[in-house]
Parts: C-alpha cells; structure tokens; sequence
C-alpha cells in the first residue's frame, strides 16, 4: 500500500512540487527511421508523518508513465512506494502496467515487501509478507478483455504473548499462498487516459489457491467492479463507482475482507467478513493553478453471511485536495480527509485518484 494516515492525528506534508522536490519529466524523442515518437513523465513525492503511537514516518512514492505515438494502445504505468517509521513498520510496493500494440495484450504486475506489525481482533501480531501478482489480459473485441492470473503471497505472522491465537488463528505462522485466476474486462474509456474523465469499466475476476498450486491454504476470492466516469461543465468529473467482493475457505486473517481502506470506501467503519458490497461517488473540480478539490461519499458492509446483509451498513464521506504533479496526465498529489456515522475521521495521501 502507499501511504495511509488512519492511524495519525498529525500529518506534515512536504510541498515538493513547489519547493523543487518534485521530479516532473517530459520528454519527446526525435523519430528515427520507422520508430515512432514517444514521451515519458513522472511525478515524485516526500512523505513525512508523526503519530502518537508510531513516532516519525519518512517516505516516498512515484508515478511514471510511458506513452506511445499509437492512439490505439494504453499508456504504461509504473507506481511504488516506499515508507518506513520507528515503529518497525516498513512498506516497499511496485506496480506496473504494459500495454502491447493495440493493446492485444496487457500485463499488470503488483510485487513488494511488507514488515508490517498490526492489530487483530485486539489482539497485537507481528507480520512480513512478500506479495507478487501477475496478470496477462488479451483482446476479445474492442473494448472486451480477457485474462488470467497467478498470485503468490510469503506471509510470517506470530502473536505476541498469545499462544492460543497462534494455534487456533488460520494464517499464522509461516505460509505461502499460492493460486491462479482469471478475469473479464469491458473498458469503454479512452486510450492512454490516467485521469479518467469519461466512459465506463465493468471487471469479474477470481482467484483459487490451492494445495496443489503449493499453496498452505485453500480458499477462493472474487470481485465484481462497475466504475463510470461523467465529464460535468468543462473541467469537472462526476465519478461513481460499485465493488462486490466474497471470499471463503480457509482464509487467512490478515486477508479477511475489510470495509475501511484508502480506495473503496475511504473512512469506514472497521467491519470484516466474507462478503463485501459497497458504492461511492465523488465529485472533481478544479480550483487554481495546480490545486483541484473533490467532494465524496460512499456506503458500504460486510458481512459473515449474505442473509446478514442491510443490518450495519457504514456511511463515509469527505473532501479532498488535489495538487497536479504531471500537468499532461493530471497526474494528482491527493490528501482526503474522511469521516463517517460514527465520527471517527481519517486522512489518506496517495498519488492518482481513488479509482
């Protein structure tokens, strides 16, 4: 994950665009013989955070795309971020999306190394995970794909001075998860857009580990996902988006849904559980110069069973600030500033819109 200020009453951030930190680049190479010309930039940022609890956290992350002359292929995208503070917690994520001519073929990797010592169920744990995903997705028809996918996660997990949940609890300990999956993608949003601004994309995907894949445990995830995005006036953006989610088997606890994250619903009331349905809008608008603002809200559950469902719902909603980083690709800084029904508030800073 990038950063995630949930947890920090206090955040200083440092402007690194309009103090120099900020790295932006964009280049046009000359064409040569039949090559085409392409262009690249990137937009960096420092990341500072005190917290009562943690002490000081330092970080850093990146957003880096490579676009072709094609119109017809998606712009490539490279995301990391790296964050670490006294506490012991460190976070080293990449992701990477290729895009082939025409986008025949697409590739998305997600790989990284969490230490990452945490909660459960009150309980306090610690935990390192190396997490690595890769997809292949294929064209079926203009805007239909088709993919599939492995999944691959070391996870070492011990509670502290509690040997019952490290006996009972499914997870703990040393484990390797491994399995395979698949994916249907309809994407009707224009080519080479990071900042969507219209269209719609509807995604079903599944992922099985098993035994036989050398996986410690089996059990099965999947997502259902309809996003739309309406141009409003000239330079706003009316977004919506829906996510079903299920998991079961044998899941390990450090993978049981959540409600409350930094993308889906932003702000939530902490619930968990095998099923997972929630909805949020929001609303982006420019506002001077560099700086944009967004206005969101979002309903959500969780639950161990479908008949449980519309028995807790949570509520969240809040604004945000967006500082452009990469004018060509509005490539956005964001903080939100997110509260819900039961007044708890939340900060998140991430670069790229939610979703």
């Amino acid at each position: 994950m990038f950063f995630s200020a949930s947890k920090y009453r206090y955040i200083i951030v440092v402007f690194a665009m309009v103090l120099n930190f900020n790295l932006m680049a964009q280049v046009t190479k000359p064409e040569k013989n039949k090559f085409p010309k392409e262009s690249w930039g990137v937009g960096v940022h420092p990341i500072i955070g005190v917290s009562d609890t943690d002490g000081l956290t330092l970080g850093a992350a990146m957003a880096f795309y490579f676009e072709p002359e094609d119109r017809n292929q998606d712009t490539d995208e490279l995301g990391s971020s790296i964050s670490f503070n006294f506490s012991r917690q460190y976070d080293i994520l990449l992701d990477y999306s290729k895009y082939f001519k025409d986008n025949w073929l697409s590739l998305d990797l997600k790989s990284g190394y969490q230490n990452y010592p945490d909660d459960y169920n009150d309980m306090d744990y610690n935990a390192e995970y190396i997490p690595f995903r890769i997809a292949a997705n294929f064209v079926v028809s203009e805007n239909t794909y088709i993919g599939v996918s492995y999944s691959f996660k070391f996870s070492k997990t011990s509670f502290v001075n509690n040997e019952t949940a490290n006996s009972t609890i499914i997870g703990v300990g040393k484990k390797c998860l491994s399995g395979l999956g698949g994916q249907l993608v309809y994407k009707n949003i224009p080519k080479g857009q990071i900042y969507r601004r219209e269209g719609n994309l509807f995604k079903v995907s599944f992922t099985h580990f098993n035994p036989a894949l050398g996986s410690s445990l089996k059990f099965t995830e999947s997502e259902i996902d309809y996003r739309h995005y309406f141009p409003v006036w000239e330079k706003c953006v009316l977004a919506f988006q829906i996510v079903g989610k299920s998991s079961f088997g044998d899941v390990p606890f450090y993978d049981i849904l959540e409600l409350k994250g930094k993308m889906i619903l932003r702000g939530a009331s902490s619930m968990s559980g095998n099923y997972f349905l929630a909805g949020q809008t929001e609303l982006r608008f420019p506002v001077w110069w560099r700086f944009g603002a967004t206005v969101f809200a979002g309903m959500g559950e969780v639950e161990e069973n479908l008949s449980d469902f519309c028995t807790r719902k949570s509520v969240a909603g809040g604004i945000g600030l967006r500082i452009v980083l990469n004018k060509k690709k509005n490539i956005n800084l964001r903080f939100d500033f997110a509260f819900n029904e039961e007044g708890s508030k939340s900060v998140v800073m991430k670069i790229k819109e939610a979703f």
